[in-house]
């Protein structure tokens, strides 16, 4: 009988070692796609009093990385009081998809000029034909690129008038030196009072002491001399009171530059006098 005992608790073992070391060997995988999947595995637990087996599989696949898992560690239930099972070693891969290889090509061929030979720097192709940029001295529109040949003239002192006959510009505005309008009867740039002398001119207190030709007071170019004030007389025809006509006339261009006032008649105590406004200063003239 004791011999039965015996036997059975070997046997009782044997299937506990046996279920154990089942335990231990036990695995899975994972098998994943192509292009950065992962594979990873676990090991087993270790059977009784040994440590734990399983290695972490591992598979990466292209282009991607993986690792696999640590094993279970083991544990002991039975045999050395201090023996336990380690995990097994973590799986690794890596692994990198190639880059595209890059495109190339060349751009196409630039466009050749309409106009050959090839328009000089004051010139613009228009089709087939070279024309005269903006600014160059042109006889008719159609040799311009802008289709308008204009006439500028000569602006020495540039005061905004010019003199002399006019020169064809393509364009509409006038160069550096040039001017739309014309009629200045000193264009002269030696002498700083020219810039004051030209069509238009306002009045002036100051001769021009005989520029070009003999400008004294004639600003404005007209052939005249005009005064900034009139210096009034009564009419022959006055009748006092109520009659005192005023007839304006210019003071002469000698009073031009001296201290006057403009006149007027009115009717003073017993007849028609002129009288002055209080409007006294220096007399310009143009």
């Amino acid at each position: 009988m004791r011999d039965l005992r015996e036997r059975a608790r070997a046997l009782g073992l044997v299937v506990i070692v046996l279920a154990a070391g089942l335990v231990g060997c036990t695995s899975y995988r994972v098998v994943m796609a192509d292009g950065g999947d992962v594979v990873s595995g676990a090991g087993g637990a270790g059977s009784i009093g040994e440590s734990g087996g399983g290695a972490g599989g591992s598979l990466a696949g292209f282009g991607g990385s993986a690792a696999g898992g640590g094993g279970i560690a083991g544990s002991s239930d039975g045999g050395r009081p201090d023996s336990s099972g380690s995990g097994g070693a973590a799986g690794s891969g890596a692994g990198g998809g190639a880059g595209g290889t890059a495109g190339s090509g060349a751009g196409g061929a630039g466009g050749t000029s309409g106009c050959v030979p090839t328009c000089s720097s004051t010139q613009i192709c228009i089709g087939t034909k070279c024309l005269l940029a903006d600014g160059q001295i042109c006889t008719l529109a159609m040799q311009c690129a802008s289709g308008a040949c204009s006439p500028y003239y000569a602006d020495t002192d540039a005061d905004g008038y010019g003199a002399g006959a006019a020169t064809g510009f393509c364009g509409t505005t006038p160069p550096v030196g040039y001017a739309v309008q014309s009629g200045d009867c000193c264009d002269d740039s030696t002498h700083p009072v020219a810039k004051l002398i030209h069509p238009g001119a306002g009045f002036q207190t100051s001769s021009a002491n005989g520029v070009c030709g003999g400008i004294t007071w004639d600003y404005d170019c007209d052939g005249t001399i005009e005064t900034s004030k009139e210096a009034g007389k009564c009419s022959a025809t006055s009748v006092f009171p109520n009659n005192c006509v005023d007839v304006f006339h210019y003071y002469p261009e000698s009073d031009c530059g001296m201290v006057e006032s403009t006149y007027t008649c009115i009717g003073y105590i017993s007849s028609c006098t002129e009288y002055p406004s209080p409007d006294s200063g220096p007399l310009g003239c143009r």
